[in-house]
């Protein structure tokens, strides 16, 4: 998705932290490791669990902890494409602040 991070190359620096700092400020270092390298295998997959578990080298169900551990952190148990639009603007975030 590339419209996410044009919006966020864009947008003023101050403008995206005051959006998204309250998400770098409420995960630890691993996780947002473990979010980066998550979210960009499902990015990169479609959003297909298995193939994202394959692309990063983990079992499937380690996988599934993890992203599970994710939506956990941001109190969301669904998977709706806004929850999935929202990890990806996240997982933008975090890229540039890592």
């Amino acid at each position: 998705d590339y419209l996410s991070r044009y919006i966020i190359d864009t947008l003023p620096h101050d403008e995206v932290d005051s959006i998204f700092k309250i998400f770098d400020d409420s995960f630890d270092g691993n996780l947002k490791k473990n979010f980066v390298e998550i979210i960009d295998a499902l990015v990169n997959t479609d959003f297909n669990l298995v193939k994202a578990a394959q692309k990063s080298f983990m079992h499937r169900n380690t996988f599934l902890y993890r992203y599970k551990k994710i939506q956990e952190a941001l109190d969301k148990g669904n998977n709706s494409n806004d929850s999935k639009c929202i990890y990806i603007w996240i997982n933008e975030y975090f890229k540039l602040n890592m």
